[in-house]
């Protein structure tokens, strides 16, 4: 076991609290937490007094830290008395004494000569309490009592304090009841030695040499009770900061410091209703440009401190903008931003959002390297006391999505026209979800024709919504909403099904040479561990031959494709099925990661293509940079937009594959594609 189990702070309190707790029941065995009080000692003793009666007389003999008292019988017949005082108390203040009651023990060393050579005294605590003790009556003081036998030898006696007893003689005297029978040595007055029962004539020498208490501070029993009180102290103790921890840590993100989605929320909670109430808000809604590009380029470890380094960054500017105690900023998950500020109206707000862009616009100095970013901000301000802040969240995140699309690197602040947007975005949301209960989606079938004998030997399978509704909003459209909305796999699953369907009704039941019919998918599908699953599914289902299908993804999505979108690939690659990149070109996929993907055919997007037989054809090294590349690693390539018999011509001439545009035909309905077919066969 190393030592390393013992750095935290619960595992040292515990080890700390058990070295103590030895170490005092160590101390205690060793007698370092006794304590005693020197009864003849002039900084406790007031004064010293003697007292005879009787057939006594008495002489007072005072000296370095002794006390004798010599005293003299002369007469056996009556009762006769010698008494030694020592006052604890003053005249003026004789209630107050000595507490004696912390004390376990009474040391005495004294002597006596006597004719009889022993003799019985009694050793009288006297203890006041105005529950029985009055000013006028001298023994109305509690007598609480020890006799002992003295002789000439030195006697040093211990007696525990446990041993008192209250004499019986004053608790009949002052009709003392049960109450107050007990031993009470709280408040001492004075101590008394008497010698009452001398038998014989002579003299009687009482020798004091010394008188004291002792005890322990702290009795075993008791220490051991302070401890497990102490060890249930420090187990609440450690449980509550345990607790308060673990509080801390959940609402907190453990690589930048600050709150964390739980820690928002729960901040929120607690604050909001009543700082909007008050107060003016703004609410700042911002990432990182193309985060995971810096992360597959750099490494997660510079990509982490970089977001630490934006996070410092940003409190920087709250700082010197003097908004350090009116914000609370949290990171919700990956590189994603929250910034709250109270009491920031709108043109500030739009202050901190510029100077937040400003500042990030340099390079940031991460490791040792340098590592240009861009953040989109989106920006909500409210006075509004009504709002909610899942309302102005949702407002910013709006926002800053709009920034992302018109080209990131920018904000964009939450408005009346952004309101209209995302209105309409939602219209059309709805619209969709109704399109698909009342089933008025369809599909159009695009020919892809061989370069070779241009021949259409395979179709791109397109969607069309016939909603009323929807008139006029085009794929490009309600396609990215869909997405927005959550709504997209269920169309995703709509258009194969419904091409399975097709294509079993009217090529695979009749046993008719079926072309490679290529589906659409949407990026988050590469996120979807279930599609494989549903697609397969789908296949048997409808008796689809594998070698028929191919699903189109997007360069952008495969470019932002992680270890999921990878294995989900490959589990769709080993149903069979063909997989295309989509608007190739345009992503600017690094070579090593299409070798990374089990992709069969790239896509030349339609806007290098139309560029072929313009003026300038400035993008003509880009195709056939990318005819170069598919055939360097054989794969299949189409291209798309094809419009005129030039664009057509090139294509053929550096050995494209494929080709699809409105040069060749238009997307067509269901019969009119069975048409064509038949035409060509």
């Amino acid at each position: 076991m190393t030592l390393g189990v013992f750095r935290d702070f619960k595992s040292q309190a515990i080890i700390a609290f058990i070295m103590c707790s030895l170490l005092a029941l160590t101390a205690h065995r060793l007698g370092l937490m006794n304590v005693s009080l020197d009864l003849l000692s002039p900084e406790t003793l007031v004064a010293i007094e003697h007292q005879h009666e009787g057939g006594m007389r008495s002489e007072l003999y005072v000296g370095d830290h002794l006390v004798s008292i010599d005293c003299e019988l002369s007469d056996t017949s009556t009762y006769s008395l010698c008494l030694l005082k020592l006052k604890y108390s003053p005249e003026e203040h004789f209630y107050q004494g000595l507490n004696l009651s912390n004390y376990q023990s009474v040391e005495i060393v004294a002597t006596l000569k006597s004719p009889s050579g022993k003799e019985n005294i009694k050793l009288y605590f006297r203890n006041n309490n105005p529950a029985y003790s009055l000013a006028h009556i001298v023994t109305s003081d509690k007598f609480n009592t020890i006799e002992f036998e003295l002789g000439e030898e030195n006697t040093i006696l211990s007696v525990p304090s446990k041993a008192l007893f209250v004499a019986q003689w004053w608790k009949r005297e002052r009709g003392i009841g049960y109450g107050q029978s007990h031993v009470d040595i709280s408040n001492i007055v004075s101590i008394e030695l008497v010698i009452d029962e001398a038998k014989e004539v002579g003299d009687y020498v009482l020798t004091l040499h010394s008188l004291s208490m002792s005890g322990e501070a702290i009795t075993e029993p008791e220490l051991l009770r302070l401890i497990l009180l102490l060890l249930f102290l420090t187990i609440v103790l450690l449980t509550i900061r345990q607790k308060n921890n673990l509080k801390k840590i959940s609402s907190t993100d453990p690589l930048t410091g600050l709150l964390n989605r739980r820690g928002m929320i729960l901040k929120v909670r607690k604050e909001f209703k009543n700082i909007v109430e008050h107060h003016a808000i703004s609410l700042f809604y911002f990432d990182v440009d193309d985060f995971k590009k810096i992360n597959d380029t750099y490494g997660h470890p510079i990509g982490d401190e970089l977001l630490i380094a934006i996070c410092q960054k940003v409190k920087a500017i709250l700082k010197e903008m003097d908004f350090e105690r009116r914000c609370a900023f949290a990171r919700l998950a990956g590189d994603e931003f929250i910034l709250t500020i109270t009491d920031c109206n709108k043109d500030k707000a739009v202050q901190v959002s510029r100077r937040i862009g400003q500042v990030l616009i340099d390079p940031i100095p991460v490791s040792s390297c340098e590592v240009k970013v861009g953040v989109s901000l989106g920006l909500a301000y409210s006075s509004d006391k009504n709002v909610s802040f899942k309302e102005l969240l949702s407002q910013a995140d709006s926002a800053m999505r709009c920034a992302k699309e018109q080209g990131k690197g920018r904000f964009k602040v939450f408005d009346d026209s952004l309101a209209s947007a995302i209105f309409l975005k939602k219209s059309i949301a709805e619209n969709l979800k109704n399109a698909l209960i009342n089933h008025e989606f369809s599909l159009r079938f695009m020919p892809i024709f061989s370069c070779s004998d241009l021949k259409p030997n395979r179709v791109e399978v397109l969607i069309r919504c016939d909603s009323d509704a929807m008139q006029g909003v085009t794929p490009d459209v309600f396609i990215p909403i869909a997405e927005e909305f959550g709504i997209i796999q269920n169309i995703d699953v709509w258009v194969v099904e419904t091409t399975f369907a097709t294509m079993q009704t009217h090529f695979i039941t009749h046993s008719r040479p079926c072309p490679v019919f290529c589906i659409n998918i949407s990026a988050i599908e590469l996120l979807n561990s279930s599609f494989p699953k549903q697609l397969r599914t789908l296949m048997q289902k409808y008796q689809i031959p594998s070698e028929s299908v191919e699903l189109e993804i997007t360069e952008t999505s495969l470019i932002e494709a992680g270890e999921t979108s990878l294995r989900i690939l490959k589990e769709l690659k080993k149903l069979g099925v063909k997989l295309a990149l989509d608007d190739f070109g345009t992503g600017y996929t690094a070579f090593n990661q299409l070798l990374a993907y089990p992709v069969d055919c790239l896509k030349i997007d339609r806007t290098f293509v139309a560029d072929i037989d313009s003026e300038h054809a400035s993008h003509l090294p880009m195709v056939n940079a990318i005819m170069s590349i598919a055939q360097s690693y054989n794969l299949v390539t189409v291209g798309e937009g094809v419009e005129t018999q030039g664009q057509l011509d090139y294509l053929r001439s550096v050995s494209c594959n494929y080709v699809q545009g409105y040069f060749l035909a238009k997307p067509l309905l269901l019969d009119d594609y069975l048409l064509l077919l038949n035409e060509y066969s």
